[in-house]
């Protein structure tokens, strides 16, 4: 193991706390070639900002990225942006699946297509956002173990995310009987 693997691999596992001492410096970025305003994609950022002022205060500001700029901001990447931290999730996404991944700084929030990343997003504020555990008046909690990624294959939804393992593996290891066990939402 190289001394650059070891350093990305610590980084991939600390949480991540955005508070007001970001303040003005977390952007919600997406990127779709030749894509209109109005399109899905950054209707959903916008709801996505929204949702951080409303649950946070935490101002922020959607940018429609071109090309890759240094930043220590917090960041969250949404779609197929040219950043690195977006191709290594791209690369080991599956056909008609998406995924929600912390990488040091920033947030990858990406579907195999344009209507997989909306759901992505969805899903992302649905577990993050929407938990009072992790978002509360002026700051927002994103641990490693919150990311996911689901596939659709045949009209059914396989999520794998370690936080759904750890539930899985209680439920098997209380278990006295063996069962079948579905999950829906």
């Amino acid at each position: 193991t190289t001394e650059e693997e070891t350093t990305e691999a610590e980084t991939e596992q600390q949480e991540l706390t955005i508070n007001a001492e970001q303040f003005g410096r977390i952007l919600v970025q997406y990127y779709k070639t030749n894509a209109p305003a109005s399109d899905s994609v950054y209707k959903s950022a916008e709801s996505f900002r929204k949702l951080i002022l409303e649950k946070t205060g935490l101002s922020v500001r959607v940018t429609r990225v071109r090309n890759v700029s240094p930043s220590e901001a917090i960041t969250f990447l949404i779609g197929d942006t040219p950043y690195s931290e977006t191709a290594k999730v791209k690369e080991s996404l599956p056909e008609n699946s998406y995924a929600v991944r912390l990488i040091g700084r920033r947030v990858v929030i990406i579907g195999s297509n344009e209507a997989l990343t909306v759901k992505a997003l969805k899903d992302f504020c649905d577990k993050v956002l929407n938990n009072p555990e992790l978002t509360k008046e002026g700051s927002i909690t994103i641990r490693p173990e919150d990311g996911f990624t689901v596939t659709l294959e045949n009209g059914v939804y396989y999520v794998d995310a370690p936080w759904l393992k750890k539930i899985m593996a209680t439920i098997i290891e209380t278990s006295c009987e063996r069962r079948t066990i579905r999950l829906t939402t």
